[in-house]
């Protein structure tokens, strides 16, 4: 694999998935920009950056400027076939980085934002609603994941550079996570990056050296991301022992359901690529029933 001088990385992630926080600890890196899903991939601009905090005048532009490798957002429910095998995906060759979170926490998590839209009588209260989270039940994850396997197929036949990272792995062991994967994108300058990776702590400490505002005065900007937000891993992983369902089975089996009809039907749509995603689909299953507890 060629060294890579420059990338342009883009999370695939579902909505509530915990994508602000992989994002921000990128965008702590040296080299590194983030930018909100409200850009178009590709797009560098000034304005509507994710980052730490709004692009006005707490907008750093000598970390713009330098930045080597642009961190971008995409919505895998919401991004269509080209985005990973037409132009724009061969025209960027951009890496993606599907980032995993168990179904029950991206469910209970988009139950307390359509709670909350409700009150505040925001429209629509339920945002994903045509990505078919429409009943609100937990089986409504199933189609949502399905569609993840759908396009790491996609992503396998056209030869497209993917990770998968699963957010509870990383809040658990944080900061020998992401080198590891910053080590996987085979960046020209990653084994200077994997030595010298910042915490959440170690950049919020460098702000406050430099004299900025205090912390919790920034305004975080767009998603409303809180990087003084403590995360409970414990709490996570607890609530995750509490699912009512056996939902990552049903993932599995409905996703593998596909694939058997696929391979024997002799009009399946190649685009599909199903069949090409056995050891991911493994891998899942394996994380989020067995190894997720061992951590």
């Amino acid at each position: 694999m060629t060294t890579k001088k420059t990338a342009k990385i883009c999370i695939d992630c579902l909505f509530r998935g915990g994508s602000n926080h992989l994002t921000a600890n990128l965008h702590y890196q040296d080299g590194f920009f983030g930018h909100s899903e409200r850009k178009s991939f590709g797009n560098v601009a000034r304005h509507d950056v994710f980052g730490n905090y709004r692009a006005d005048k707490q907008f750093n532009e000598n970390k713009y400027d330098t930045a080597k490798y642009h961190v971008w957002k995409r919505f895998w429910t919401r991004s269509g076939n080209f985005h990973y095998t037409g132009k724009n995906g061969k025209k960027h060759g951009h890496i993606v980085v599907f980032l995993i979170r168990h179904p029950y926490m991206v469910y209970k998590s988009m139950l307390r934002y359509i709670d909350k839209a409700t009150k505040e009588d925001k429209q629509p209260a339920n945002p994903w609603i045509t990505d078919g989270f429409k009943n609100e039940i937990l089986s409504d994850m199933i189609g949502m994941y399905e569609r993840l396997f759908r396009i790491i197929g996609i992503c396998k036949k056209a030869d497209k550079e993917f990770h998968m990272f699963f957010h509870e792995r990383y809040l658990k062991e944080g900061e020998p996570y992401l080198a590891e994967l910053i080590k996987k994108m085979n960046l020209e300058d990653g084994d200077a990056l994997c030595n010298n990776i910042k915490s959440h702590k170690d950049y919020l400490d460098d702000l406050n050296l430099r004299k900025l505002p205090e912390i919790k005065d920034l305004n975080p900007g767009y998603g409303g991301y809180e990087p003084w937000r403590k995360i409970d891993y414990k709490n996570e992983i607890d609530q995750i022992r509490e699912c009512p369902e056996p939902i990552i089975d049903s993932i599995y089996e409905s996703v593998l359901e596909q694939v058997d009809t696929l391979e024997k039907s002799p009009h399946a749509d190649p685009d599909a690529a199903l069949d090409l995603i056995r050891s991911e689909l493994e891998e899942f299953k394996e994380f989020y029933t067995k190894t997720i507890f061992e951590l």
